[in-house]
């Protein structure tokens, strides 16, 4: 089925590097061969290569070495000089910067067409016209020239447009009634891997870079001295192409016939219950790879049709070895489409709840804001798309739908029989740091006194979680309330002298930190001192410890109204979690073969007060109303809906995905939970202590 390359040979003398990885991202990055860079070495060490711009045998040497490349490019893509010349820039997005810089753009007089063909064609100013499917970097140049008219084409309209628009050979190219146009689109989508007709170049082509030929074109685009020595690492970077995998059309061949292979495979997957394992994301049916690239792109699905995130997805193949893509991949029109989100959706994800790209919100209601993206490259092998496929389908088939939890419907009467009360308090001095656990301790009235009072903020301005760093857990807060003291220690540098915070600051530098479901922080900056220890502990320059003293909220966002007393906690004043609760967890994750402790676990969720009691059944929070405890009444806020982190493991800031990906296989109202917010309106000072009584007062009707 395949073209027959010498797999494990190419692999051990080429690619060892791998040992044992799956590496499914060849569109993200191509992998370079031992034998490319051995080469490289070799010339560099033996011949001597100088400033092209400058005199000398060693520039005249490099010069010409750089021409021979350029025209080894050249036949790469199987043209001449007389057609096309090779300009060397930064990068894709440097060269696609330099053309909208460089173009000669007519002036706009306002023309407006409903038709796309005229629009393009007739109007009296210039156009850029672009395909939806399309990389960031071509939408990024609509800004460098604002006065150009807009054309944005969906897939089917560019194929009308193109289809109908006669060639240059056969019209007038620069007629009257014609101007300077630019048309953009991509050989093929690095979304769903479709490819787009080549014919379309010479369709498009209209004179407009006819007044730049040969040097003068790269005299125009290329800014001073080019990267001499990158560029003779292409030579060698084509050579050793064409040296493993022979002709472009043979790695063309089998990389499509890989991803076909896949396609069908995942296309055919099914749960127990007949549910698809995967949404594909698709543009064609993968029939014939002059249409299709080795580009997979798919949704993982539960038995009972909810989906799978994308970050669950990448953080299994994560632990197995397999590296692929996950989100966008910087092709927002292209994700949309094959998503089905509105312009409004849009809107919404980015404004109102700040989803922004490569964050961890990979669902919204339900519904994904990304997908996996999986590509093959000259050296991938069958063995590869099976190691995908079975490792996915391992992990995420069901036979049945998961039952829901047994949430015992029990009466008020009969919850103050079961000896509830506080078994364990918890404070979180530094917001996403580690805990501080205590058997007293006094109610302010933003919450526990200091709870989550800190917050490391980032050189750019960011209040840092364990989302964006892992090791903020390590940071281990121990609170003197008789010193006015809160020290610091980190885990991984115990014989570390530890870092003393006074707990009244005394700076008056003010920082203010973006928090990641909207709104900010502001507080008095702790000082250089504290900031360096972070700095360095965290391998993270530019940290910064500010006191928080306001918190500023979104006008809107996904947890609805915020409790305005609270500074740095995410959403309320008091978050429980119940030992049964826990305990149900555990029990699931050790059916699931995953054998964890029970504070291990329990550190995960970051509660501030934990209820045990006689025979309490799991998720029984959830029905609670209005409590007592100690004396000190408290009103039921929300459901905590949980985020990847609590897959970090809280001793050693490693993550294990099935914390959340057992809670998403048994959601309450449709959301992932674990314990409640609770609140209190009194705003006097008092204490609770372990070993309080708990009282249910009314029930969630």
């Amino acid at each position: 089925m395949f073209p027959k390359v010498e797999e494990s040979k190419l692999i051990k003398n080429e690619f060892s590097r791998l040992k044992g990885i799956c590496y499914l991202d060849h569109v993200g990055s191509a992998l370079y061969a031992d034998s490319q860079i051995n080469n490289v070495m070799k010339d560099l060490k033996t011949n001597l290569y100088g400033n092209p711009h400058s005199t000398g045998v060693p520039s005249e040497a490099c010069e010409k070495l750089i021409n021979n490349i350029r025209f080894k490019i050249l036949e790469h893509f199987n043209t001449v000089p007389e057609k096309y010349s090779v300009v060397f820039t930064s990068g894709a997005t440097g060269a696609l910067k330099t053309v909208a810089e460089c173009f000669a753009w007519d002036e706009d007089d306002d023309y407006q067409s409903k038709d796309a063909l005229d629009t393009v064609c007739r109007s009296r100013g210039s156009t850029f016209a672009y395909t939806e499917d399309n990389h960031t970097s071509v939408l990024g140049m609509r800004e460098l020239n604002p006065m150009v008219n807009p054309l944005c084409l969906t897939r089917n309209e560019a194929h009308e447009a193109l289809d109908k628009m006669p060639s240059s050979s056969t019209s007038n190219r620069r007629s009257a009634n014609f101007r300077n146009s630019l048309f953009v689109y991509p050989a093929q989508s690095n979304f769903s891997g479709m490819k787009y007709p080549l014919k379309w170049i010479e369709t498009c082509r209209n004179g407009a870079l006819d007044q730049y030929t040969g040097n003068r074109i790269k005299s125009r685009f290329e800014d001073g001295t080019v990267d001499f020595l990158s560029v003779i690492a292409v030579g060698h970077g084509l050579d050793a192409l064409r040296a493993l995998a022979g002709p472009m059309r043979a790695v063309a061949s089998r990389t499509f016939r890989l991803a076909a292979y896949l396609y069908d495979r995942m296309s055919g997957a099914r749960h127990g219950n007949g549910s698809p394992v995967f949404r594909m994301y698709a543009d064609t049916a993968y029939q014939c790879e002059s249409t299709q690239g080795g580009v997979v792109n798919f949704n993982v699905l539960r038995s009972n049709g909810e989906y799978v995130g994308y970050n669950e997805v990448r953080n299994v193949a994560n632990i197995y070895g397999i590296v692929l893509r996950v989100g966008c991949f910087c092709n927002p029109g292209a994700c949309q489409a094959h998503l089905g989100l509105t312009d409004q959706e849009l809107r919404r994800n980015q404004e109102v709840i700040g989803h922004v790209c490569g964050d961890h919100i990979d669902l919204i209601d339900n519904r994904p804001t990304g997908s996996v993206r999986v590509s093959f490259g000259y050296q991938s092998s069958k063995s590869d798309a099976d190691t995908l496929y079975n490792t996915l389908v391992e992990k995420f088939w069901q036979n049945d739908p998961v039952k829901p939890v047994d949430r015992q419907q029990n009466t008020v009467d009969e919850y103050n029989k079961m000896d509830l009360h506080v078994s364990r308090i918890f404070v979180y001095p530094i917001k996403s740091c580690g805990a501080y656990e205590t058997d007293e301790w006094q109610l302010e009235s933003y919450g526990f006194q200091y709870d989550r009072n800190w917050a490391v903020i980032s050189k750019t301005g960011v209040c840092m979680t364990q989302m964006e760093e892992p090791k903020l857990c390590l940071v281990r807060p121990y609170i003197d309330l008789q010193k006015r003291t809160m020290t610091l220690e980190y885990a991984e540098n115990k014989d570390e002298i530890p870092m003393v915070v006074s707990l009244d600051t005394k700076h008056d530098t003010k920082k203010m930190g973006k928090i990641c479901w909207g709104g900010s922080l502001e507080g008095i900056d702790c000082g250089d001192e504290v900031a360096e220890w972070l700095s360095w502990n965290l391998d993270q320059p530019g940290l910064r410890l500010i006191r928080c003293t306001v918190r500023k909220p979104p006008v809107q966002n996904k947890y609805g109204k915020l409790d305005p007393k609270v500074l740095g906690a995410n959403q309320c004043q008091y978050l429980l979690t119940t030992k049964p609760t826990l305990k149900w967890l555990q029990s699931e994750m050790e059916n699931d073969i995953t054998e964890i402790s029970e504070d291990s676990l329990l550190f995960r969720f970051r509660g501030n007060l934990v209820i045990s009691g006689n025979d309490l059944p799991a998720y029984a929070e959830l029905t609670w109303d209005q409590l007592d405890i100690g004396g000190v009444k408290f009103q039921f806020d929300s459901a905590c809906e949980r985020c990847k982190m609590v897959n970090i493991d809280q001793d050693t800031s490693e993550s294990n995905y099935k914390p959340l990906s057992i809670l998403a296989q048994h959601k309450w109202q449709d959301k992932s939970i674990f314990g409640i917010y609770i609140k209190r309106e009194d705003t006097q000072k008092c204490k609770i202590r372990v070993g309080q009584k708990c009282t249910v007062i009314k029930k969630n009707m």
